[in-house]
């Protein structure tokens, strides 16, 4: 059976790198969707923010 890991998890751990937000921000405004590039956004501001319980 194939490993499965949840995409929000990976998806915050890609998107710490500066790099890699920018072409997702980029990306979902390309898609001319306000509601696209706020969940987008969204996720971003996530990925930069302290987990709870994480010792930062």
């Amino acid at each position: 059976m194939a490993r499965t890991r949840d995409y929000r998890e990976h998806l915050c751990k890609v998107l710490k790198d500066d790099e890699e937000a920018v072409a997702y921000l980029n990306a979902a405004l390309a898609e001319d969707d306000p509601e696209v590039f706020l969940l987008a956004l969204r996720d971003v501001a996530s990925a930069g923010a302290p987990q709870p319980g994480s010792s930062s």
